[in-house]
């Protein structure tokens, strides 16, 4: 079983946002927060929400298709999408990325080397270095082997003990192992050349992080992807010096990516997924389709926000069955959790009869046996999406089940709390009640606790649920880090709306009137309004004590006269 050390993890955490002249914007700068796992955006309707998550989706499709699918991507984004008037958009993204990935130290040595063998003009065309024994001897030493030579060279002795720190720097993530044969460098036109693609070779890798940005040009003919930094494969020099800047490269992030293509049972994929206002269809009826997955069958449709097929949920959550029980109630358990907001009502999820059921609660009632169709829209909305998640991250890393697996009692890890990616949602309180608006962010933050949010909303119980957020107000780019300990007055007084008052148009045009007939001695103005506010105020509510007070000192004035 894996231990968490061997993992292979590749990330993706999303930092910057720049468009301009993209449909509704002149010019947007987001920044996602550097330790902020989820950003809340709220704006009037019309006020961008959907472009900006379109806007991170198409990039996130991008880097879906050229760093992870290893394929060449075609933009979705068409003229439509330039702001009226203009002649194109740029857009870009930052991106924090993480992969495995040679020591930069280890660069530094074929740096090194490299210069070696052009100094001494050494003839042949390729060189590795390798650990060397010799027969009867207990250790070895790093040599230097050209081509097919079967003996080696020695090296200069500052650059072994270069290659020896590396090798003792850790036992728990070595940068470099004795059994590691490097392949240093090539002889192209006399000239000996320093190997920058070692992450090709099976060595030893650390896990580095880094930035990329990346940048989309639509104009009237075309879009244009490209990262600002791309990859130089020429001068080592400058490829070691933006390593040590943090530089990434979708390159390398691919290449290590691939061995997931190979079935490398260590390496371990982003979550990445958008759900769109209308990404269900939830006229499901009985399961009638035979489920077959491919490789990356966790990424089909993940990034189309109106085209998740929730019917495949369905034939996928009926071939469990045939699995170990522990892969079963995991996603029972996750899904109960977050349809169970504050009480358990739901229970029992399963598939009978080609159905998908489930047993809730009625109150006095007792519980009653429900299918899938019969549930609320509310219901439905929440289903999809968490029956979505959880299907797509056990269908990408698998093998976290078996993270530090305990023989002993036979417990598997928890595979959502180890899931990293980037989720997006729109609108997601979207046909919720109010009970849920505050629960679902917190639920899903406590099953995906290292995954990174974006989501947009136009409830107050949302913006108030979650302690460490940065919720973003489009377009003012006016930001709070998290209103959790706000009123929900306040958020829509001050977070929300430009009104000053959370009343009703109604009630401020019957306040209007109840005050104009006080002023103004109008006797019928006086009684309609204060008749309306008695019936319709809440009856607890502070305000009606002071106008029953006015309404009873103008009265006594009225009769005194």
């Amino acid at each position: 079983m894996p231990a968490s050390k061997d993992i292979l993890n590749h990330r993706v955490r999303l930092l910057n946002l720049e468009l301009k002249d993209f449909r509704g914007f002149r010019f947007l700068d987001l920044d996602f927060g550097s330790n902020k796992p989820v950003t809340i955006l709220i704006a009037d309707n019309g006020g961008g929400k959907t472009s900006v998550l379109d806007a991170v989706a198409e990039f996130l499709r991008y880097f879906l298709t050229e760093g992870i699918l290893f394929d060449k991507y075609e933009t979705s984004f068409n003229t439509k999408d330039i702001t009226n008037g203009e002649a194109s958009s740029l857009c870009k993204i930052d991106l924090e990325l993480t992969y495995p990935f040679p020591a930069k130290e280890l660069f530094e040595v074929c740096r090194d080397v490299t210069e070696y063998l052009n100094e001494y003009r050494l003839a042949g065309n390729n060189a590795i270095m390798k650990v060397h024994t010799e027969e009867n001897e207990v250790s070895g030493k790093w040599q230097l082997f050209i081509d097919d030579i079967e003996y080696g060279i020695d090296l200069p002795s500052d650059i072994v003990q270069h290659l020896d720190d590396l090798l003792e720097d850790s036992n728990e993530n070595p940068k470099i192992k004795s059994e590691d044969i490097i392949q240093v460098a090539q002889k192209a036109d006399e000239v000996w050349s320093a190997n920058l693609d070692l992450s090709k070779s099976v060595i030893s890798k650390v896990n580095y992080t880094g930035k990329v940005r990346i940048i989309y040009h639509l104009n009237k003919s075309e879009g244009i992807f490209k990262s600002e930094t791309p990859k130089n494969n020429t001068d080592i020099h400058e490829f070691i010096a933006k390593l040590e800047q943090k530089t990434a490269f979708i390159e390398d992030f691919c290449e290590s990516a691939q061995a997931y293509r190979r079935e490398d049972k260590l390496t371990v994929l982003p979550l990445l997924a958008y759900y769109g206002c209308a990404s269900f269809n939830a006229n499901i009826g009985d399961i009638n389709i035979l489920y077959q997955a491919d490789t990356f069958q966790a990424y089909k449709g993940s990034l189309n926000p109106s085209q998740s097929d929730f019917e495949e949920f369905f034939a996928w959550f009926n071939t469990l069955r045939e699995e170990p029980a522990h892969l079963r109630k995991q996603v029972q358990d996750a899904i109960l959790a977050i349809l169970n907001a504050d009480q358990e009502i739901y229970n029992d999820l399963r598939i009978k009869k080609g159905t998908l059921k489930i047993d809730k609660q009625y109150g006095g009632q007792g519980s009653l046996p429900l299918e899938f169709s019969q549930l609320s829209a509310g219901e439905k909305n929440i289903f999809a999406l968490i029956g979505d998640l959880v299907k797509r991250a056990i269908q990408l890393n698998p093998l976290l089940f078996e993270l530090d697996y305990d023989s002993n009692i036979g417990t598997y890890s928890n595979i959502l709390a180890h899931t990293e990616g980037i989720v997006l949602i729109d609108e997601i309180d979207l046909h919720l009640h109010p009970k849920w608006q505050r629960m679902i962010l917190p639920k899903l933050r406590k099953l995906f606790p290292i995954v990174q949010f974006v989501v947009t909303t136009h409830s107050p119980f949302v913006l108030q649920s979650v302690e460490k957020a940065q919720v973003v107000v489009l377009p003012s780019m006016e930001s709070w880090n998290g209103l959790s300990g706000w009123e929900i007055y306040e958020i829509i007084q001050n977070a929300m709306a430009e009104t000053e008052d959370t009343m009703s148009n109604i009630y401020q045009n019957k306040i209007e009137q109840f005050r104009e007939g006080i002023l103004n001695d109008i006797d019928e103005d006086l009684e309609e309004s204060y008749n309306w506010l008695n019936k319709h105020l809440h009856p607890n509510n502070p305000k009606r004590s002071a106008i029953e007070m006015q309404y009873n000192v103008f009265s006594k004035k009225k009769d005194y006269q």
